[in-house]
């Protein structure tokens, strides 16, 4: 499974005259899930035979998450102010189970046997907040 992701806001404000002021904020929340139950196996099976057997789960997931935000506030009131704020918050969670196995089974391979659960997970996340005011 792949989520790839961007998300950007921003905002500006601007005041004048003899007396002003101004107010700018943004904010961006992302959050990214993968969840996934994977199950290999052979069970019951009688008198199986084979050059070779195997059992794979395998899970190769992959969440590249990328937010940013910017507020710019100013004044040019000769009686002013400017505030400015800006957040980002980036969750990422991955929740894979994977099992394999064999059970209640006779098995006869000549050559290789394998019972193997594979998990290769990537997360990369980047957050950007910028206030100027």
């Amino acid at each position: 499974m792949i989520i790839q992701a961007f998300v950007g806001a921003g905002s500006i404000a601007i005041a004048g005259g003899f007396v002003g002021g101004s107010l700018a904020g943004s904010g961006v929340i992302v959050n990214n899930e993968i969840y996934a139950e994977i199950t290999s196996y052979i069970e019951g099976g009688n008198a199986i035979k084979a050059s070779s057997i195997d059992v794979l789960s395998s899970s190769r997931s992959n969440i590249d998450a990328t937010a940013a935000s910017a507020s710019i506030a100013l004044s040019f009131a000769p009686i002013g102010a400017a505030v400015s704020a800006a957040a980002t918050i980036v969750s990422n969670k991955v929740d894979i189970n994977l099992d394999s196995y064999v059970a209640n089974s006779t098995l006869t391979s000549t050559g290789s046997f394998r019972v193997l659960a594979d998990d290769r997970n990537q997360l990369t996340t980047v957050g950007y907040a910028v206030a100027a005011s």
